[in-house]
């Protein structure tokens, strides 16, 4: 700021709360009050702007374009909120580093104007003493762009961040956080829940391959649009180019092998794309004069090294005979067999083929071109795959692009799991050839128009449909042409004769070999697993200044005990049917339960748990009290062994068995003591499983209990993984949980997210605090605000607070303040409706977990399989954030190694017998690491070698030609075979009637049969194949015409 002009005062001060300047007649006028009038004036207006806006929010306008390629930053003209006023800031143009972090903002320099730099200032008044005189000074501030560091003049106030040439997404004003988190949690919640919802895209934010930049990254531009992460709102104001640097998974393929044809052949490989030829060898023919040795009996060296064969040795018009004349050793002529050889000295001409190593011609993705190769040998290569994979581009609540990584597979390329803290854009499929393939996967937000619009399509096309059935079957019933038809679009299992037994897999429109199921329980880890990590403070109130009872309303009854189910989860469901479908379903993708549709009614087939028994571990009953009776989603269970008592800790152990026919889904589990104590927990069975439902599991199973609690609200400033809690106590009488939960409205919720328990004895009531820490870390987002809770059974137990006018003895501090300002202390009768104190807070030491391994590998345990042929690894990881991942990889029996991921299938060439190793592979870093769950299987499948399909019948009064129409894939080692059934008879097989290439090995068949008096036809289709080898028919239609 320009210096001050001579005689000018402003002592203005906001502490000494003065209201209002008070002129009084008959006194002098003074220009410092003048001057405190404008500034009191200007504070005041501050605070209004500050609540609703931050020093660089954007009211209008102030794009940014960079150009990466020479770091010029366009910047467009607009409105800024700064230093308490909107502030027109003119555009320009500037130039930024292109590599780190760079804030891009405003520069404010303040100038004092007097009247010699501006003779308006001198008082135009024509009269009186002070005409022409000189009056006030002005205060210019004006604006510039710039960057944090440049050097350039005035206060800097940052408004866009630029990352490795990237502009991150802005946050749009106003963002009044308390109303921003209160709608944060209604777009969550009203969206799909905590685990995807407040996560879409509003418009725009397409995602497009651009051609890659001169280092060789691939590069995407995201175009301009709205977006939500969590609630909280981004907008791009113009596309943005994002770079990937990233590499293929690679795979070497050796000694594959091609047989050549005459002159020039093609070579296409067996697994393209190719990243790199090794080596080629092809078998050539050469003819050569040889120089016979100096030695009956001795042997000639040919010129060239790995001689594959000998066709002829010649010397003039005599033809030496191969074997017993002289014969082929290594790269030599023998002439040791002792007949006929030339003489010593001359030379004779040989004819041979030999390996030679070649250079590719014509080399692209899928093969090349070699040359001269003798017709019907073997070109033996070796070449390095690049295997397909799954990548997504994703982008976090700050604007920050990210990209997450997927497991690389030849077949089954699967994309990665997405953190919940970031929104998934697209899905780039790495092909590694010049285009990959973006599917665009982002939720979009479907405008109210639209979606009028497609349910009025809905509601023609069921129309439609109607029309057409009643259309089909006037034709069918009144036109004398056709006798019978029957189709199965091979969707599910309603299509098949349901009155014969037959194996064949039926599901998304194929039929298959069946697969049977063996589900493994995999041991590790017992308790949720996560890399090393200490805790460090994060966020605490230090200040005592008195201390309050944790239950000072006097409602305490027994606190639960604590119940552990193993296993609490179980990925398999049980489907009540006849058939292997949804078995061989979970194999080949696709969700296994089915759905018939009749115009307007639907129904679909339930799932159920499955009846396993399930091991249950009691803490917390009294000393000696009898289990009297267990409850499993809502029914009386027996258990194992039938008398449990508990011994003098109170701990108590058992079994029981789910009961048939359960619905899956969470299921309540609660234990009731004869002593009345009683504890609950919960058993999970279903296909998919979130985090924040193994969350639940993993603690005691109630969301809470009419206890008589405090609380203490908070809102961390920064992403953390909290780990535990520092509380001072004053007294102490029994055991005493914290509990982490959110928050609602200002109070914790029922949800608990977190908990830890400690006994009397392990309670501090010296002057240091008592350290809870959570089984786990618990991941909590900025912004956000949470609550911690502290329970107890008695009326003792105090807990240290600070009051605002109190003491602080230990600091020796009076509390003049809100001790804590980013949250309050609650109390409570029931832990449902809380009484929250303004003036108070809680002494605590929040712990955030500092991890001192960036990665830990976890051995989950060993499987011995026989016949295994597929495999799935149904386990759940939290990873929450970009820099977390969790992989795994399977040991086969023959010691290879595959990675995957969970829920991925694999696919075996071969059968396989013998142990199967899992163990997974967690990656983070010092602020956060991926935390892996209890309760993972291995579903292993055994596929069938045959399988069957029979159709239902339809009639063939009248007909005298029967037509079988199907599509099928057949790979060599497997076979489909049709067959027709003529009123029960005999089955027979059908008149080939040509055929028509599908595309992907799908060929279509047509059969044909004559009849003559029959009555009704059925198909059947017999299946066989392998591991290696697996067939698959669709689109089946029979038709019996007259």
């Amino acid at each position: 700021m320009s210096d001050l002009p001579r005689h000018y005062y402003c002592d203005y001060d906001d502490s000494q709360d003065y209201w209002e300047i008070m002129f009084i007649d008959g006194r002098y006028a003074q220009g410092r009050e003048m001057n405190n009038l404008q500034k009191q004036v200007g504070s005041r207006i501050t605070g209004l702007g500050d609540a609703l806006f931050s020093n660089g929010d954007i009211h209008e306008g102030s794009e940014i374009v960079v150009n990466q390629e020479t770091g010029n930053a366009l910047l467009q003209p607009g409105i800024i909120y700064l230093m308490g006023a909107m502030r027109s800031v003119p555009g320009g143009r500037i130039e930024i580093p292109m590599e780190g972090l760079v804030s891009v903002g405003v520069y404010l320099r303040s100038t004092v104007i007097t009247e010699m730099e501006d003779p308006s200032l001198f008082n135009p008044a024509t009269t009186g003493e002070g005409s022409g005189e000189p009056g006030a000074c002005r205060l210019r501030i004006t604006p510039s762009w710039g960057y944090a560091g440049d050097g350039g003049e005035g206060d800097f106030f940052p408004v866009h961040i630029v990352e490795d040439g990237i502009v991150r997404a802005k946050e749009p004003p106003p963002h009044l956080e308390s109303y921003n988190q209160a709608i944060a949690a209604y777009d969550v919640a009203s969206t799909g829940g905590t685990s995807i919802g407040g996560t879409y895209v509003c418009s725009g934010m397409s995602v497009r391959q651009a051609p890659n930049n001169a280092d060789g990254q691939q590069v995407y531009t995201v175009a301009e649009g709205m977006a939500r992460v969590q609630g909280r709102g981004l907008k791009q104001a113009t596309s943005v180019r994002v770079a990937y640097d990233t590499t293929p998974d690679l795979r070497t393929v050796r000694t594959e092998v091609h047989t050549a044809t005459s002159g020039t052949y093609r070579v296409s490989v067996a697994h393209p794309p190719i990243h790199t030829i090794t080596s080629i060898s092809v078998t050539r023919q050469k003819t050569v004069s040889v120089l016979r040795g100096t030695y009956t009996g001795g042997a000639d060296m040919l010129p060239d090294t790995g001689v594959v064969a000998i066709l002829e040795c010649r010397q003039g018009g005599v033809v030496y005979a191969q074997g017993a004349d002289y014969r082929k050793v290594g790269d030599n002529v023998d002439w040791s067999p002792g007949g006929s050889e030339p003489e010593p000295g001359s030379t004779y001409t040989c004819v041979y083929t030999f390996l030679d190593e070649v250079q590719p011609e014509g080399l692209d993705y899928d093969g090349f071109t070699v040359t001269d190769a003798v017709e019907g040998s073997n070109i033996i290569i070796s070449y390095v795959q690049a295997l397909p994979r799954r990548d997504r581009l994703c982008i976090t609540q700050e604007g920050q692009y990210v990209w997450h990584k997927g497991v690389a597979s030849e077949r089954y390329p699967y994309p990665p799991d997405v953190p919940s803290d970031v929104l998934a854009l697209a899905t780039i499929l790495q092909t590694w050839r010049e285009a990959n393939t973006v599917e665009i996967d982002a939720p979009i937000v479907m405008p109210w128009n639209s979606l009028n619009a497609l349910a009025e399509r809905v509601e023609f096309a069921i129309r439609e449909i109607a029309r057409t059935r009643l259309e089909a079957d006037v034709t069918t019933r009144e036109n004398g042409a056709r006798a019978g038809v029957f189709v199965d679009d091979l969707e599910d299992d309603t299509g098949r004769d349901q009155g014969i037994t037959q194996t064949g897999a039926v599901f998304g429109g194929k039929l298959q070999l069946p697969i049977s199921l063996t589900v493994y329980n995999l041991d590790a880890p017992a308790r949720p697993a996560c890399p090393a990590y200490a805790p460090v403070n994060a966020v605490e109130q230090p200040l005592r200044t008195g201390s309050e009872k944790v239950n000072p309303y006097m409602a305490f009854p027994d606190l639960p005990a604590v119940l552990t189910l193993d296993p609490s989860v179980d990925h398999w469901t049980e489907e009540k049917t006849v058939w292997t479908s949804s078995t061989t379903q979970v194999f080949e993708g696709g969700s296994a339960s089915a759905t018939t549709e009749i115009v307007s009614s639907v129904t679909t087939q339930l799932d159920y748990l499955r009846p396993i028994r399930v091991e249950f571990t009691i803490d917390g009953f009294g000393g000696g009290e009898i289990l009297d009776e267990l409850v499993f989603d809502g029914m009386v269970v027996p258990f194992e062994p039938s008398s449990i008592v508990a011994d003098p800790d109170g701990r108590a152990s058992g079994s029981f068995v789910i009961p048939e026919n359960i619905p899956s889904g969470a299921k309540t589990v609660e234990v009731n003591g004869r002593g009345r104590s009683h504890g609950s927990a919960v058993f999970i069975g279903s296909g998919e499983q979130t985090t924040n439902t193994l969350r639940t599991v993993q603690t005691s199973g109630q969301w809470w209990w009419n206890v008589d609690p405090q609380s203490e609200t908070f809102t961390p400033e920064k992403n953390m993984m909290l780990c535990g809690v520092d509380l001072w106590f004053t007294a102490v009488g029994g055991e005493v949980r914290v509990q982490l939960r959110e928050s609602d409205g200002g109070f914790p919720s029922r949800t608990i997210l977190a908990e830890a328990a400690l006994s009397a004895e392990d309670i501090n009531l010296d002057e240091g605090p008592t350290r809870f820490l959570f089984d786990c870390p618990m991941y909590l987002i900025s912004g956000m605000e949470y609550a911690f809770v502290v329970l107890c059974a008695d009326a003792v137990t105090s807990i240290s607070v600070a009051t605002l006018g109190g003491f602080d003895p230990y600091l020796q501090v009076k509390v003049l303040s809100q001790p804590y300002a980013l949250g309050v202390r609650n109390s409570s009768s029931n832990a449902s409706t809380w009484t929250a104190h303004q003036d108070s807070d809680l002494t605590f030491r929040l712990l955030a977990a500092e991890f001192s391994q960036d990665r830990l590998e976890v051995d989950m345990g060993t499987v011995y399989v026989t016949d295994c042929t597929d495999l799935i690894l149904q386990s759940v990881a939290e990873t929450p954030t970009a820099t977390t991942s969790v992989e795994y990889e399977l040991t086969l029996p023959d010691g290879s190694t595959v990675a995957v991921a969970a829920k991925q299938r694999i696919q075996l060439p071969a059968p396989v017998d013998g142990p199967i190793i899992v163990k997974a592979i967690l990656r983070g870093d010092a602020d956060a690491a991926p935390i892996l769950w209890p309760g993972a299987q291995l579903f292993v499948g055994t596929l069938a070698t045959t399988g069957d399909y029979y159709s239902r019948s339809i009639p063939a009064i009248s007909a005298i030609k029967a037509t079988l129409i199907y599509d099928a894939y057949v790979p060599d080692g497997s076979s489909v075979v049709p067959e027709i059934q003529i009123d029960g008879g005999a089955w027979q097989e059908m008149i080939p009637d040509g055929t028509v290439q599908q595309g992907d090995g799908v060929v279509e068949h047509t059969l044909v049969l004559d009849l003559n008096n029959s009555e009704t036809a059925k198909c059947r289709f017999r299946l066989a194949g392998s591991a290696a080898a697996r067939p698959h028919v669709q689109n089946v239609r029979l038709l019996t015409t007259k």
